[in-house]
C-alpha cells in the first residue's frame, strides 16, 4: 500500500466479524505486496484467527493513494469511482453466488478518503495462460449464466449500485471523440482517414446495438481478468477487477473474451455462449448473433483507441487496435 495502513488489521477484524457473524480476533497477520497488481495496489494477507481458522486474502486499495503510477498517468479521470467495485462485490456478486471471489468486507470512508476491499485469494491461472479452447468455452458459458442471472436484472443492479457505468452509445462516442482529439493534438499516429472510416462503422454498430437488451456486465472481461481454478468438481470461474462494471449489451463482455482468437476458435467460444443463453439468444440467428458480436468488438476497439495519448496497452492487450477497428468497421459497412 502507498499510505500508512495501521488501521487495516482492526478494520479487517471488524469486517471478518461482520461476515462470519461471530467474534474474529486476529492472532497473526502476515502482509506482503501482491505481485500481480495492475491498476491499484494489492496486498497478499495470511490471516490466523483465535479459533484456529486460516485465511488467505487479497486487500485492494481502491483509494487515490492506491493508484499505481501508470494508472494515474493514463486512466481517464471520468472512470474513477472506487465505490463501483466495492458495491459490485458487496451488493451484486455476493448475493448472486456465481463463484466469484468471496468478499469478506470493505472499507468505504469518503471522509478519509479510504477504500479497501477484502477478497478471497483465488489459487488459479489467468485464463490467457490456458491454451485449451474448451476451457474458454466453459468461461463463455459461465458468462452467459451471469448475464441471465435473475438476481442481476438491470433495474435491480442499478438500484443497488448507482455507481455502475452505462456502456451505451454516448459512452463509446466519447471514446471516439478522445481518439480524434489525440490525433488533432499530435499525440497519436492514427491516420485521419482510418479514424473517419472507424467513426462511420461505429455508427452502424451503435444503431445495430440500439435494440440489444441491456444486462449487468463486467466491462473488461478480458482473459487477464479471469482466473480459472481446477478442482474435483470441475472448473471454478472467477472474474476479478470489476472496476468497469456496468450495464450494457452482454456481447460486450463476450467480445472482450474473444479478443485475439482466430475466427474458428472465436466462433466456438461465441457459440458456447449463445447455446448457454438458451431462449434469450434464440430470436437471433447464428449469423445475426455474430454480426452483433462484431458490433461490440468494434466498440471495444474504439475504447482502446481513446484510452490515452502515447499509451501502450499491457502485453496481454497489445494489439493493433486501429487495424482491428478498421477491419471491423469495414465489415459492418458492407
Amino acid at each position: 500500500m502507498t499510505r500508512a495502513t495501521d488501521d487495516l488489521p482492526r478494520m479487517l477484524q471488524d469486517s471478518l466479524t461482520d461476515y462470519f457473524g461471530r467474534s474474529c480476533a486476529i492472532t497473526a497477520l502476515h502482509r506482503q505486496p501482491y505481485a500481480y497488481s495492475t491498476s491499484f495496489a494489492l496486498e497478499d494477507l495470511e490471516v490466523e484467527l483465535a479459533d484456529g481458522t486460516s485465511l488467505r486474502l487479497i486487500v485492494k486499495d481502491l483509494g487515490d493513494s492506491g493508484l499505481l503510477e501508470d494508472t494515474r498517468a493514463f486512466k481517464p479521470d471520468f472512470l474513477y469511482e472506487p465505490r463501483r467495485e466495492i458495491e459490485t462485490y458487496k451488493q451484486l456478486l455476493e448475493p448472486a453466488r456465481l463463484g466469484t471471489p468471496t468478499c469478506y468486507g470493505a472499507v468505504s470512508d469518503v471522509g478519509y478518503p479510504r477504500y479497501w476491499l477484502f477478497l478471497e485469494k483465488i489459487q488459479g491461472k489467468e485464463l490467457y495462460q490456458i491454451g485449451d479452447v474448451d476451457v474458454w468455452v466453459e468461461v463463455a458459458r459461465w458468462l452467459a449464466d451471469m448475464h441471465s442471472c435473475a438476481s442481476l436484472e438491470v433495474e435491480s443492479v442499478q438500484r443497488r449500485n448507482p455507481h455502475l457505468i452505462s456502456h451505451d452509445a454516448a459512452f463509446y462516442r466519447r471514446w471516439l471523440d478522445r481518439a480524434i482529439t489525440y490525433l488533432d493534438d499530435g499525440g497519436s499516429a492514427h491516420p485521419r482517414s482510418q479514424l473517419a472510416s472507424v467513426a462511420a462503422g461505429l455508427e452502424v454498430a451503435l444503431e445495430c446495438l440500439a435494440e440489444a437488451p441491456g444486462t449487468f456486465i463486467h466491462g473488461e472481461f478480458y482473459a487477464s481478468n479471469v482466473l480459472v481454478a481446477e478442482g474435483p468438481a470441475g472448473y471454478r470461474i472467477c472474474p476479478v477487477d470489476w472496476e468497469m462494471a456496468g450495464v450494457g449489451p452482454g456481447l460486450l463482455d463476450l467480445g472482450a473474451l474473444c479478443a485475439g482468437w482466430d475466427e474458428q476458435n472465436r466462433r466456438s467460444i461465441a457459440i458456447g455462449y449463445r447455446e448457454a443463453m438458451g431462449s434469450q439468444a434464440r430470436p437471433l440467428g447464428e449469423e445475426e448473433f455474430m454480426t452483433m458480436l462484431r458490433c461490440c468488438e468494434l466498440c471495444l476497439a474504439v475504447q482502446w483507441l481513446g484510452w490515452a495519448p502515447r499509451w501502450q496497452a499491457p502485453p496481454e492487450h497489445a494489439r493493433d487496435w486501429l487495424r482491428v477497428a478498421s477491419q471491423l468497421a469495414g465489415e459492418l459497412r458492407q
